[in-house]
């Protein structure tokens, strides 16, 4: 099994979020797709018969764990149907509970209440637990307060990080309700005493994209990181790379290191803004219950063969990349980042955009996308439904994108990434270069 990599939290209210941006085993949730009636069968036959022995089977292996466990009465719950979902063979197969669905989807919208802050558990100097705030994003109330990457949470409400039981407990303590207060106790680097700071939770919009001119000499580069593919990422990422072009970049640097996927919407999306027309991507079904389809960009909009004719309009689409670029990747770009970088290595290598560099490691390998369906008692559960395909037709489900220039990383984490003074600097917070980004740079400016 491949090392996941350390998870960044997203402070938002009352929930807790999957981020899917460092996580290694990220899901393609595919807004998209039809949802049929949960109780039909997957193979298109009848439920009569099958179900009820399944549940003839399972209620008799209830009754025998009951009749002779140490631990009696043993009732179904969301923590044993989602043991059972983990012994089905799909590693993308999970269960959600109502409340636990609300914040897998809130965190996939980028649209949250809270404070503002993506932080990571670490320690101070002195060896005490504290949270370390990796990007303050946008228009926050953090930001309206004054809270900057790279600071330290060591309190929350005058409660030291120390005195909770755990640092997941200390996260919860700075999640709130719009309008409500929060007063954190924040160590900052060259400050010598710490720091109060209190924070107005309101409403805030995850920071998705971003993006910088670089001069490399006399070239211009536009870099342009992409952290996930979330609802909120299209506009993000055509604000960007219009704004970079407006301000004059000969190439395009898309960095996809640690992008744990998303939405499939948000990336065909943004393929079709970077794209002329044509395939944008197929998606194959495993049940007959469900039609495949192919998604495809032409003129302003984004058709889908087999299904309601078109999901998407936008101006945006008849934009298209008219300078080279490269994409940084490494084994922890996923699911919709992998979609991504075989589009546009896709359409370049058949001289439709201008060349394409993949640099960086071989990707993760997540082909396959899946959906969330309702259950009668009002839990749900999500599956893989499908095998989705980029322009060539060639699926890398467990294969993952090649780099066409490989290059072996050295940074350690998606923190190395964020913590940096520049987003696009080749230079990582500790003095060591940024092997990846430093070779991309080379590459595009060779032959300038």
């Amino acid at each position: 099994m491949k090392e996941k990599s350390k998870r960044l939290i997203p402070i938002i209210a009352c929930v807790v979020t999957i981020c899917v941006l460092t996580c290694l085993f990220p899901f393609l949730f595919s807004a998209n797709t039809a949802t049929p009636d949960p109780s039909a069968p997957a193979d298109g036959g009848t439920t009569n018969g099958g179900s009820a022995a399944l549940d003839d089977r399972f209620r008799e292996l209830l009754e025998a764990i009951n009749r002779y466990s140490y631990y009696p009465n043993i009732e179904y719950s969301p923590e044993l149907a989602a043991a059972l979902l983990a012994s089905t063979g799909d590693p993308y197969c999970q269960y959600f509970t109502k409340e636990q669905l609300d914040d897998y989807t809130t965190d996939l919208s980028g649209n949250f209440v809270g404070i503002g802050v993506l932080i990571e558990s670490t320690k101070t100097d002195g060896g005490e637990p504290a949270l370390r705030l990796l990007s303050v994003f946008t228009d926050s109330p953090a930001q309206a307060s004054g809270l900057l990457p790279g600071d330290l949470i060591v309190a929350v409400d005058g409660k030291a990080s120390s005195e909770f039981e755990s640092l997941s407990d200390m996260t919860a303590a700075v999640r709130g309700e719009a309008g409500t207060e929060v007063v954190l106790t924040v160590e900052r680097k060259g400050v010598d005493d710490p720091m109060t700071v209190t924070v107005t939770r309101g409403a805030c919009v995850k920071d998705t994209v971003y993006s910088e001119r670089l001069l490399c000499g006399e070239t211009a580069l536009g870099y342009v990181r992409v952290t996930d593919f979330d609802e909120i990422t299209t506009e993000q990422f055509v604000r960007a790379v219009s704004a970079l072009e407006q301000e004059g970049v000969s190439a395009f640097i898309f960095d996809l290191r640690y992008n744990g996927g998303g939405y499939l919407d948000t990336v065909n999306e943004m393929l079709a803004y970077l794209l002329p027309d044509g395939n944008l991507c197929s998606v194959d079904h495993a049940s007959s219950l469900l039609t495949d389809y192919t998604l495809y960009a032409e003129g302003d909009t984004i058709y889908q063969t087999g299904r309601d004719g078109y999901y998407r309009k936008s101006e945006a689409f008849t934009h298209q990349i008219s300078v080279p670029s490269a994409v940084l990747v490494n084994g922890a770009t996923a699911s919709a980042a992998e979609l991504f970088t075989a589009g546009l290595r896709d359409y370049a290598a058949e001289g439709k955009i201008p060349p394409v560099t993949i640099v960086g490691e071989n990707t993760y390998g997540k082909g396959c996308m899946q959906s969330v369906f309702p259950l009668p008692n009002g839990d749900y559960i999500k599956v893989t439904i499908a095998l989705y395909t980029p322009p060539c037709g060639v699926n890398y489900h467990e294969v993952g994108v090649a780099p066409t220039v490989p290059v072996t990383a050295n940074d350690k984490t998606s923190a190395d990434l964020y913590l940096k003074e520049t987003p696009g600097s080749s230079t990582l917070p500790d003095g060591a270069t940024d092997t990846v980004l430093a070779e991309a740079i080379a590459r595009l400016t060779a032959s300038e």
